[in-house]
């Protein structure tokens, strides 16, 4: 059986987005890509809202979302290409 690896922070040099970054990456990127209105998009918002815990039920650790699925959402669902070591700087962070 073939096993992906998982994430460890101890083997990896990955930092996730913070909630800044989160937000920003939900609002320029992701709903842009989805044709969301923006009166529609205000209600996504709680996908990067950390204090409120919003996103907990799907992201790990304090709120961060794991690499992941941000890749998959991003670069696979959306069809946006971005690559794993330089995405904050392809998408303009």
């Amino acid at each position: 059986m073939n096993r992906k690896p998982t994430y460890s922070p101890d083997t990896s040099s990955y930092i996730a987005p913070t909630p800044e970054e989160l937000e920003y990456i939900l609002f320029k990127q992701i709903v842009p890509a989805l044709g969301i209105q923006e009166s529609k998009g205000a209600s996504l918002s709680a996908l990067a809202d950390i204090d409120r815990k919003k996103i907990g039920q799907w992201c790990s650790g304090n709120g961060q979302i794991p690499y992941s699925v941000l890749y998959t959402i991003i670069h696979k669902g959306l069809n946006i290409k971005i690559t794993c070591d330089n995405w904050r700087q392809e998408i303009g962070l």
